[in-house]
């Protein structure tokens, strides 16, 4: 029976930056020409199977099936969403910070989201 692993990643950043349409693509392999303002937060699930290298007792390189589950969270960039992030984040393996470079006022407010995603959790990673 393969080992299971759930991790728990967040997304966030500015309304508009093409977060939802990133995960869309991701999870289910589809482009989005135009997608809705997503209200709070939107939850999506990807599976992957993973090998994982262990050394078996006899030292023999041996590869282990990881069933990986990511749970995905997109979080809305408008103003009155940001206060649910802090919470929502807590358990985060990870997080993703997205920005629009056609719009650099996104980039500006990068430490900002960092600052949210990390409220509770000092040493969460964090990719750009």
């Amino acid at each position: 029976m393969p080992l299971q692993v759930v991790l728990k990643i967040i997304t966030a950043g500015d309304g508009g930056v093409g977060k939802t349409t990133l995960l869309h693509r991701y999870v289910g392999g589809v482009f989005l020409e135009s997608t809705q303002m997503t209200l709070g937060v939107e939850f999506l699930v990807k599976e992957l199977g993973i090998q994982h290298h262990v050394n078996g007792e006899n030292q023999a390189a041996m590869h282990q099936l990881v069933q990986t589950v990511l749970q995905l969270w997109d979080f809305g960039g408008q103003s009155q969403f940001r206060h649910l992030l802090g919470k929502y984040a807590i358990g985060a393996k990870g997080a993703v910070l997205m920005f629009d470079l056609t719009r650099l006022i996104t980039l500006d407010k990068i430490d900002q989201w960092v600052q949210i995603c990390r409220k509770y959790d000092k040493n969460l990673p964090i990719i750009f």
